[in-house]
C-alpha cells in the first residue's frame, strides 16, 4: 500500500491542510478547499511557477502574498513552486522577489493573468495590489531599524 503523501490526492490533501493551519496561526481569510488546490497543481503542469523549471510531483503549495503578511488562503492567493524557490521567496514580496532572483517576465505576466482572472479584476488591479504589498512588506522590515 502507498504512503498517503505519495499520491497525487494525499499531497494536495497534505498541501491544504498545512495551509489551513498556517491561515488559523494567522489569523487571515481562508476559504481554500481540496479542489482549488488539486487545480492549481494540475495546471501547473510539473513546472515551478517561479522559475519555469519542470519538477513533476515535486511542487510546493505557494502563497503569492504571504499569510504572515496578512495575504489569504485562497484560490486567488496561490500557485505552485518547486522547494528552491518557495524557501528562498519565503514571506518576500512577489515584486522584491523578482527584482533580486532571475525571473522569466513570461512567468510574471502569466502569474498575474491567474490572479487577476481568479479574483474577477484586471491586470492593472493586481499590479496595484502587488505594488502595495511590496510597500507593505519594505515597511515591516525596516520598521524596527529606524528607517523609513
Amino acid at each position: 500500500m502507498r504512503k498517503h503523501n505519495a499520491t497525487f490526492q494525499g499531497r494536495a490533501k497534505l498541501a491544504l491542510r498545512d495551509s489551513k493551519r498556517a491561515a488559523a496561526k494567522y489569523g487571515v481569510f481562508d476559504d481554500l478547499t481540496l479542489d482549488d488546490v488539486l487545480y492549481t497543481f494540475r495546471i501547473a503542469e510539473g513546472c515551478c511557477n517561479y522559475c519555469g523549471e519542470y519538477f513533476g510531483d515535486d511542487l510546493q503549495l505557494e502563497h503569492i502574498f504571504s499569510l504572515s503578511t496578512g495575504g489569504h488562503n485562497t484560490l486567488a492567493n496561490i500557485t505552485t513552486a518547486c522547494a528552491a524557490c518557495n524557501l528562498k521567496k519565503r514571506d518576500e514580496a512577489i515584486m522584491t522577489h523578482i527584482q533580486t532572483n532571475p525571473f522569466d517576465i513570461e512567468l510574471l505576466n502569466a502569474l498575474i493573468d491567474r490572479i487577476a482572472y481568479r479574483m474577477g479584476v484586471d491586470r492593472g488591479e493586481v499590479a496595484e495590489l502587488l505594488e502595495l504589498q511590496q510597500r507593505d512588506c519594505r515597511e515591516r522590515k525596516y520598521k524596527g531599524k529606524g528607517v523609513s
